[in-house]
């Protein structure tokens, strides 16, 4: 049934399958017709309220958000540790982290300590609406792409967030982005070259 879907997440992106199993039983992510992998964001109802597909053909990369979409409700999981955040651009880098938490402290309950956040991108948009429902929120961690785009807009949100009383902290992936940290972490070796995506709307 999720085949394609947990080969995909576990064996090419190297995310734990504990987690992977966590995001399909809370209905966080599914697999669709195609065999993509589909992303959801929810709001305060607990009602879907975005998507984002992500193709699981590694030969051909393709990846977008679904039409109808909120980015105010963009995918997040949260941790018992409420008064931190961890933002990242897409899913995939958020579900990294967390394997990477998992890894670091060779423990697989490590990553449900801490609250996550993706952008769908390096918008604030999805943050801003965060925040005004999560007022225990004091810390911010950004944790966006190893590229111009992503390192420019972490220096804006961190200016931002830090003149309206947070505390920001900016972790620049040591690749290209958390899941090709993840990656080279995982094998011991640099990640392989990511083909060009091709962006798509539904």
């Amino acid at each position: 049934k999720y085949s394609r879907l947990f080969a995909y997440l576990t064996k090419t992106r190297m995310i734990d399958a504990c987690i992977v199993t966590k995001m399909l039983a809370d209905n966080k992510i599914y697999q669709d017709k195609n065999g993509n992998v589909v992303f959801v964001g929810y709001d305060e109802k607990s009602e879907p309220k975005f998507a984002c597909v992500r193709g699981t053909n590694t030969d051909k990369v393709f990846k977008g958000d679904c039409d109808g979409s909120d980015k105010r409700y963009a995918f997040s999981v949260e941790g018992s540790n409420t008064s931190k955040l961890y933002v990242f651009e897409a899913p995939i880098d958020l579900l990294s982290h967390a394997t990477m938490a998992n890894r670091y402290t060779k423990n697989n309950n490590a990553w449900t300590l801490h609250t996550r956040l993706c952008l769908a991108g390096t918008s604030d948009v999805a943050l801003e609406h965060y925040l005004k429902t999560h007022s225990n929120i004091k810390e911010l961690h950004f944790c966006l792409d190893n590229d111009d785009a992503g390192q420019s807009a972490a220096k804006k949100h961190c200016e931002k967030y830090t003149s309206l009383g947070y505390k920001t902290i900016n972790h620049c992936p040591k690749h290209n982005d958390m899941n090709d940290d993840l990656v080279a972490y995982s094998t011991g070796e640099p990640p392989p070259k990511k083909t060009a995506a091709y962006i798509m709307h539904r």
